[in-house]
């Protein structure tokens, strides 16, 4: 089953040519230009891939940056400094040993 190929040969291919039903008329300019071309489709494709991934790329890391950014951002000011917390605790950590301190100290007073 898989010993036959199913080329029939390389001696017995044939150049085929289809002609159109209508006549198409190209200009010698551009036939020439064809001709001269040394890109062929598919270093093209290759070419037009590379570009669609090389932009692609940029706008994924211009992406990146810009949500890093904006989490930074919001992060910074999701979390509030000492001087915040104190306006609006009205108590800061060392107010509050401070008043431990006290606290303590009058404890001992009674012992």
């Amino acid at each position: 089953m898989g010993s036959n190929t199913s080329k029939v040969g390389a001696g017995a291919e044939k150049q085929q040519v289809y002609t159109p039903l209508t006549q198409i008329d190209f200009s010698q300019s551009l036939v020439s230009q064809l001709d001269s071309s040394k890109e062929s489709d598919y270093v093209t494709k290759q070419n037009a891939e590379k570009f669609i991934e090389k932009k692609v790329s940029q706008r994924l890391s211009n992406l990146e940056v810009e949500t890093l950014k904006k989490f930074e951002d919001t992060l910074n000011n999701s979390l509030l400094s000492d001087d915040d917390k104190d306006a609006v605790d009205g108590i800061s950590s060392s107010s509050l040993n401070n008043q431990i301190e006290s606290l303590n100290k009058k404890l001992t007073l009674f012992d």
